[in-house]
């Protein structure tokens, strides 16, 4: 899977969002439309579109960790997935298969 980052000042009304008390991670407002959600471990990416347009998953984590690595600076863009249809196509083929989704 391969993806492109667009590069620009757009954000929409979007808010990524930690639950201490879950160890979660959630976008709000939650969009329920979605293409397919493309799972990375404990975080779920949400495809609409052929662009990734929120986040979602768990981090166990109960404290904070500290490394000596720097942090990179944060850009502002939108995460596209390339060849989203071939990749919907892909899923909808293994469901049809299989009869379920993975």
């Amino acid at each position: 899977m391969k993806f492109s980052i667009d590069y620009n000042e757009y954000l929409g009304r979007k808010q990524v969002v930690y639950r201490k008390a879950e160890y979660s991670f959630d976008t709000i407002p939650y969009i329920p439309e979605i293409d397919f959600d493309i799972a990375i471990n404990t975080i779920a990416l949400t495809v609409v579109d052929g662009k990734v347009i929120q986040l979602n998953g768990f981090c166990g984590l109960s404290k904070t960790i500290e490394t000596p690595y720097d942090v990179p600076k944060a850009e502002k863009g939108l995460l596209k997935v390339l060849y989203p249809e071939v990749l919907k196509l892909a899923l909808q083929s293994l469901m049809i298969k299989t009869g379920r989704y993975l």
